[in-house]
């Protein structure tokens, strides 16, 4: 039984789905302050359920461990503790636990991410409702394609979406 959420597509589409909650559309500001607590609270329960599954699985690993450890002991000629440890660590179900672990606590942490950028998102709508408050939508002024705007922001930001991705990439250009 894998403890792993589902997945999207590829790391670019998980990317690219929060992303998109946490754009703000900047001519339905009461549409975007209507979703705000939904979209903090679906991000939330994620991270919540991600945790309980992170705890489950730091449980599991612990047990398994120790259940190897045991074996090790009574299967190994000279159970030094050394030796013990190697044994332990070579075994591939800890070596899945383990890698199960990290894939958890690396969604737990862009789970954060995502409800920080949320935070932020609240802020800036308090703004641009204020400013919308102050007609600052309403008169003359220098005009500017917010899309441009957009572009140029997400080019000044362009870079891997996750950590896990800059990982993949060291790793291929170590071989």
């Amino acid at each position: 039984m894998s403890r792993q959420p589902p997945k999207q597509n590829s790391e670019n589409e998980a990317a690219t789905s929060w992303q998109d909650e946490v754009d703000i559309n900047p001519e339905m500001l009461d549409v975007e302050e209507l979703r705000q607590p939904k979209l903090v609270m679906k991000y939330g329960e994620m991270k919540a359920d991600l945790k309980r599954e992170l705890a489950a699985c730091k449980k599991e690993l612990e047990f398994q461990r120790a259940k190897v450890a045991d074996s090790a002991r009574l299967t190994l000629p000279k159970a030094t503790v050394d030796a013990v440890k190697d044994y332990v660590t070579q075994d591939s179900r800890i070596q899945e636990l383990e890698s199960e672990l990290i894939e958890l606590q690396h969604s737990v942490d862009v789970c954060g991410a995502v409800l920080s950028s949320l935070d932020d998102r609240k802020n800036a709508l308090q703004d641009l409702t204020k400013l919308h408050g102050q007609q600052y939508f309403a008169g003359p002024s220098a005009p500017h394609d917010m899309q441009t705007v957009k572009k140029g922001l997400e080019r000044t930001f362009r870079g891997p979406a996750l950590p896990i991705q800059r990982h993949k990439q060291q790793e291929g250009e170590a071989e």
